[in-house]
């Protein structure tokens, strides 16, 4: 999202303090900084600084060399006055500061204080995980000594980082990644080596204006990668706070230029297993909405706002703002993003009307109601943007396997991969690991299943935008509308995206129905769940490619569960949903990929006696293949198999059968590719 706003970096942390005057009509205010590492008064400062109200405390500082200040709601900085507005009561001040550790590190002793001795401290977070060194002794040091501090993880241990003032875990500022540091003194220092362990990564918070709950401007969570691939970043469930702001997203750069991360986002971290995330906010202009008060929250009722963006505020008069009444966003021809809050609960239908250039929501997941036609009138709107602020309650479907399919297409990005998006595929009937082999270590596979119920096209829909030069998606649609390009959205879909909510922000939501009431059957079903946690694993039974790898054995019997049900009625694929398909399969194509046609495999015993004959499936088959704008590598009788190779449906291959069609899929694709 376009910032509208510079993101500040440290809001205004209030203390009262008793206020001084003699009369009602004539008294002065206190105001107080608290400085932090990096920034000091000048000999001629005062500190407190006493103002009449309304007016402003002015305070001459000087920075040490590699620090600067972060720009507040509280104050302004420049040319060495920190300036704090309007003062209408008293305070205690917290100034920000940021450091620039390369450019330290990169001084020349010339650039650096000579006189004077300045303290030198260092210590270790974690001496279970690791040890530290130091070429210089604590203590007093005179300025531009060089020290280079090392840290050494033990077995089982990782390094995170170096910090300033307190680990990053009690709101240490975040300095250096490397295990050795080099540094020229020129302040006080007082440095932490942070280390985790050898199965987690580290997300670094910075509040980036707000604060923590606890009042710092960092935080740390480490999240266990053994089995999922990649940490989630946080919820939203009030770790961080601004007030009048509402957070919206965190980003890799503090500004918003880098990388945007959802709540609960699958965030890719570097090689040694550490990033630093900057709290995104935007700020909620209370003055441009009208509103009721009922029962202790707040209805929005209007909009009178003329920006870009849209906030709606998380609180109005201390209470939460809790729904977005008929009509409240109405007539706002500049809006472009509208952006919610965890506060957010229920959208009346024709909430957002006739706002012509309304593209983009933010929404948190848990909003309880939001139907399909909350917007009218908007024919731009295509962009949803969820993030979470419940924790998971279906990760364990599948043991795991659906929430580790997005992660697993992140992981291989810049490489030449295959994409299998087929049905059931998921957990039963392609073996990863044996794909690969087979087909010479040349790609990785993402074996992309997606239950046949639920729209295929959604799946090859977002997965187009990762797609690189010479990767290939393999679609073997079970015979299903759903699979067929049949575009409505399920309770079951959100069930299986459920941790890897980021690919929703992917697709155009004009492609597809009932998408918004879909969401809110889905929070009203798992609301009674047991929430689980973003670190839900089974090892045993699922592998790092996010198969379901548990042995199925074969049945010992002809497997039957729906006994001559199967029929390939080519009627289920008509040229609506072909479409939809198609447009996935041109996208593909627009960015270097290439789409083949195979089938999924269906067991002997459960087809229909008119579904067993060749001419039949040769009609279905030319029906699929005809209407779909794919190369067609497979034949629908070579992926009949014999019903002992099933293990639980007569779509789910065991271990054996998936093996089997595996080899046979491999085989279709390297015949096609002439290899």
């Amino acid at each position: 999202m376009k910032r509208l706003i510079r993101p500040l970096s440290l809001g205004l942390l209030l203390l009262a303090l008793t206020a001084c005057g003699e009369t009602e009509q004539s008294y002065t205010l206190p105001v107080l900084l608290s400085l932090p590492n990096g920034i000091k008064l000048t000999e001629a400062a005062q500190n407190p600084v006493m103002v009449e109200p309304g007016g402003n405390a002015v305070f001459p500082v000087a920075l040490d060399i590699g620090f600067d200040v972060r720009e507040s709601d509280a104050y302004t900085y420049a040319d060495g006055v920190l300036t704090v507005h309007d003062v209408r009561y008293p305070a205690t001040v917290p100034v920000g500061v940021s450091f620039d550790s390369t450019m330290w590190a990169g001084l020349s002793p010339d650039q650096i204080p000579t006189s004077g001795e300045f303290l030198y401290e260092m210590a270790n977070e974690n001496p279970e995980l690791g040890s530290v060194s130091s070429s210089v002794a604590a203590g007093m040091q005179q300025a531009a000594t060089e020290i280079t501090v090392t840290a050494t993880p033990n077995e089982g241990g990782r390094f995170v980082c170096w910090s300033l003032g307190a680990p990053v875990a009690k709101g240490g500022m975040p300095l250096a990644y490397t295990n050795e540091y080099t540094f020229r003194i020129g302040t006080t220092m007082n440095i932490y080596a942070n280390f985790g362990t050898s199965i987690t990564a580290s997300l670094l918070y910075d509040a980036n204006g707000g604060r923590t709950a606890d009042g710092n401007s960092y935080m740390r969570h480490d999240t266990k990668v053994n089995n999922y691939i990649m940490p989630h970043a946080l919820a939203s469930q009030g770790q961080m706070v601004r007030d009048g702001y509402v957070l919206y997203a965190y980003n890799t750069a503090a500004d918003g230029s880098g990388t945007e991360y959802l709540f609960g986002g699958n965030v890719p971290v570097p090689e040694n297993g550490t990033m630093l995330l900057y709290a995104q906010w935007l700020k909620a202009d209370e003055s441009a909405f009208t509103y009721r008060k009922a029962n202790g929250a707040v209805t929005i009722t209007g909009c009178t706002s003329a920006e870009a963006t849209v906030v709606l505020p998380e609180t109005i008069d201390g209470l939460p703002v809790t729904t977005v009444a008929a009509g409240a966003l109405s007539n706002l021809e500049n809006m472009t993003t509208l952006v919610t809050n965890r506060n957010i609960k229920t959208f009346e239908s024709f909430a957002v009307k006739s706002c012509p250039n309304f593209t983009t929501l933010y929404l948190c997941d848990s909003i309880d109601t939001i139907p399909d036609n909350f917007f009218t009138a908007c024919p731009e709107f295509q962009t949803l943007r969820l993030g979470a602020v419940r924790n998971p309650t279906y990760m364990s479907s599948r043991n795991g396997t659906y929430a580790m399919k997005f992660q697993r297409l992140l992981q291989v990005k810049g490489q030449k991969k295959i994409i299998v998006v087929a049905g059931s595929s998921t957990a039963y009937g392609v073996d990863s690991p044996l794909f690969e082999e087979l087909m010479g270590g040349e790609y990785a596979l993402v074996n992309y299943g997606t239950n046949q119920g639920t729209p295929a096209a959604f799946y090859l829909e977002f997965i187009s935008h990762f797609i690189e030069a010479g990767d290939i998606v393999i679609q073997a649609p079970e015979p299903h509308k759903y699979q067929l390009g049949y575009n409505e959205m399920n309770v079951t879909t959100w069930q299986i995206i459920e941790g890897a909510l980021d690919c929703v922000q992917y697709v155009d939501l004009r492609n597809y129905q009932k998408f918004f009431s879909s969401l809110t059957s889905f929070n009203t079903s798992r609301a009674k769940m047991k929430e689980q946690t973003y670190e839900y694993f089974t090892s045993q039974t699922v592998n790092r490619w996010g198969d379901y790898s548990e042995f199925k054995k074969r049945q010992a019997t002809r497997y039957v569960v729906n006994y001559k049900k199967i029929s390939f009625n080519p009627d289920l694929i008509n040229d609506t949903y072909a479409a939809l398909l198609n447009k996935q399969t041109a996208a593909i194509r627009a960015a270097g990929g290439e789409v083949y046609l195979s089938f999924s495999p269906y067991n002997l015993n459960a087809l229909t006696d008119t579904a067993r004959t060749a001419a039949h499936q040769q009609t279905y088959q030319d029906a699929v293949s005809s209407k779909l704008d794919a190369i067609r590598i497979s034949n629908v009788s070579d992926y009949i198999i014999e019903g002992t190779y099933f293990y639980n449906s007569d779509l789910h291959l065991g271990t054996e059968g998936a093996q089997i069609r595996t080899q046979k899929l491999a085989a279709d694709l390297k015949a096609a590719l002439g290899k």
